[in-house]
């Protein structure tokens, strides 16, 4: 993706301070997005657990006899 920023500052005197920003929005959104991943990763294993869970008690409470 291509972003067009403007800058009210002379951009070639301060070139390597809007390449640090740059690279530090991108590593940010970059840290961002892997948080997310790793979020949902986490809740579907979380979901798997407890589906685990609810079928070993359905299948104890099939297995009563009362």
């Amino acid at each position: 993706m291509f972003f067009v920023t403007e800058y009210f500052i002379d951009q070639e005197k301060y070139y390597f301070l809007i390449l640090l920003h740059i690279n530090i929005a991108l590593f940010i959104g970059g840290a961002a997005m892997v948080a997310t991943g790793t979020m949902l990763i986490a809740y579907f294993k979380f979901i798997c657990g407890m589906f685990k869970i609810s079928r070993y008690e359905t299948k104890q409470t099939q297995n009563l006899k009362l």
